[in-house]
């Protein structure tokens, strides 16, 4: 290995051991080895590497926070996360409010919820960025659902509008914020049977990103296809989550007309794992698995969960349990684990 070799040359080389650790631990986007390679001895190793070459680097230390984190062990990478904080601090480095954000984190995937979004809403205040704001106050949002908080969810989504409304963002920018927004909302609406809600929150998304849509200057083709499908994606869904399995079956029938003919990898699974989530609440676990099929749990961690159910509803009970516990140890933030990462717990735990 051309790092090892490096290393072997000069043992301080900073980006070498970073080349190596990136194997070995998600630190966003990067290409791992393959599980059985994977040793969190070697992981831990690189990362004293990092240390040891640059102590005053906030990364060193993120580093050996996304290791304990990648192996579940939440109170150790709090330690390495505050230490990361202390530096940044110390440097006056831009990565304070990141260090507050992987602090959250590991609150967050400890059931502390209220802690998390103490250390969210610090991150946002610390970081310089605007954009990294408004992620930071999403997290906090999203941390409502993984609490099963949905009203809680609503009302901090309300005050999230108010606060892309105070900063200096373009008028593209608050139009995308506020259908996220909506789409949160239709979200927490949707989980907790508020039908008429979640219809509203449904039709301010697509009038949010029709006006969105709007601004662009020339007649995009592929951004309105984008639009339809989304619209198309997101009634399918609304149909599916309030048991009304024929209007479901139309609105599919409508979105499988936009994307059949596409030729991009995955452009068929928005339209399968919907399918398939009909088909298990319909009562048809085989078709569901059918559907279900190529449906990836690493990019898919929403439906990867009732694919499990639905491998389980017909006797494939090992498979099911193996996403499961993926799913259950799912230490990374957004929207489709909230919903699905406790119900993974409760499945592995019996």
């Amino acid at each position: 290995d051309n790092y090892e070799k490096a290393l072997d040359i000069n043992s301080r080389q900073y980006l070498a051991w970073s080349g190596l650790v990136k194997h070995q631990v998600t630190v966003g986007g990067n290409t791992m080895l393959p599980k059985n390679k994977q040793s969190k001895k070697l992981a831990l190793k690189y990362a004293n590497g990092l240390v040891k070459t640059r102590p005053e680097a906030p990364f060193s230390y993120q580093i050996k926070g996304n290791i304990e984190r990648q192996y579940s062990n939440m109170e150790a990478a709090r330690v390495q996360y505050q230490k990361m904080i202390e530096v940044a601090e110390e440097t006056k480095s831009t990565s304070l409010g990141a260090g507050y954000n992987l602090v959250a984190h590991t609150y967050l995937f400890s059931g502390d919820y209220q802690k998390s979004r103490e250390n969210y809403e610090m991150a946002a205040s610390r970081s310089p960025s605007k954009y990294s704001k408004i992620a930071y106050w999403e997290f906090g949002v999203w941390s409502y659902l993984y609490e099963n908080d949905y009203d809680g969810a609503v009302k901090a989504l309300d005050e999230l509008d108010q606060k892309v409304d105070d900063k200096n963002y373009s008028e593209s920018e608050i139009l995308n914020y506020k259908a996220n927004n909506q789409f949160t909302k239709f979200i927490a609406h949707s989980y907790n049977q508020n039908k008429s809600e979640a219809y509203d929150a449904l039709q301010a998304n697509w009038r949010l990103r029709e006006e969105r849509l709007s601004l662009n200057e020339s007649d995009d083709e592929v951004s309105q296809r984008n639009y339809d499908t989304f619209n198309a994606w997101m009634e399918s869904w609304y149909y599916i989550l309030f048991a009304e399995y024929g209007e479901a079956q139309k609105s599919l029938r409508r979105l499988y007309s936009l994307v059949k003919d596409l030729q991009s990898p995955g452009s068929l699974d928005g339209y399968n794992s919907l399918s398939g989530m009909a088909s298990l609440f319909s009562g048809d676990a085989k078709k569901a698995v059918s559907y279900f099929e190529n449906i990836e749990k690493e990019n898919n961690v929403y439906f990867a969960y009732f694919k499990a159910l639905a491998l389980e509803g017909v006797g494939e009970n090992e498979k099911a349990q193996e996403i499961f516990t993926f799913l259950a140890n799912w230490n990374f933030q957004g929207w489709q684990p909230a919903l699905v990462r406790g119900l993974a717990q409760d499945k592995v735990n019996g």
